[in-house]
């Protein structure tokens, strides 16, 4: 699987490197009061990439961060949980609190209604 990402990551590298060598005239950018002389048209595209990139990250960062958040709740309640449940006598430490249930009963009238 490693070897595949090298592969992609080269290629992707070689088409960025041509996009690049075919996009060097320069072009003026206007932002509010901002104005550049002139800056190559790959740096200004590749810049509105990173800055588009690194805004989707941010606000992926938000959810990943709630979703990080309510793990450790829910695994801060599964502890409380699981020593509650421990502190419990159990059913098999005291047979004589262990309710027994009677199912010959049950299995005989399903057998004869099975047999008709």
């Amino acid at each position: 699987m490693s070897n595949v990402l090298l592969v992609v990551a080269f290629i992707l590298g070689v088409l960025l490197t041509i996009f690049g060598v075919q996009n060097t005239e320069g072009v003026q950018v206007n932002f509010l009061a901002f104005s550049t002389g002139s800056a190559p048209l790959v740096l200004v595209i590749l810049a509105s990439a990173l800055l588009g990139a690194a805004l989707a990250f941010l606000i992926g960062l938000r959810g990943r961060i709630r979703s990080s958040l309510e793990l450790r709740r829910r695994d801060k309640r599964l502890r409380e949980l699981e020593s509650e449940l421990s502190a419990r006598p159990s059913a098999s430490q005291d047979p004589a609190q262990s309710p027994t249930v009677d199912y010959s009963a049950a299995d005989s009238s399903t057998q004869s209604r099975a047999g008709e």
